[in-house]
């Protein structure tokens, strides 16, 4: 369970972000299979990919690995986080 909502998160911060997963995936340094695998949540992301993404794109970690927004989150991740919030009220 776990792996699903990091990788469901990773996808929603990518759509926001407005790059292609062979965009960050390039940008990071890890194969699309790789990335593809995380945001299916078959498998779980090294901590360091998840400290160089949320450094790289102004994400939170804490958002990533918990799901938890803060008060000192980045706008870009507070936006993230509402437009999640919308597309889970929705299913």
């Amino acid at each position: 369970m776990y792996k699903l909502e990091v990788g469901r998160r990773l996808r929603v911060a990518i759509e926001a972000i407005g790059e292609t997963q062979a965009e960050v995936a390039r940008e990071l340094h890890v194969s699309p299979t790789k990335l593809g695998n995380w945001l299916r949540g078959d498998h779980y992301p090294g901590h360091w990919f998840i400290k160089c993404f949320c450094d790289r794109y102004g994400v939170s970690t804490e958002w990533i690995m918990r799901g938890i927004v803060s008060e000192g989150t980045s706008g870009l991740a507070k936006a993230i986080w509402r437009a999640d919030q919308a597309s889970q009220a929705e299913r």
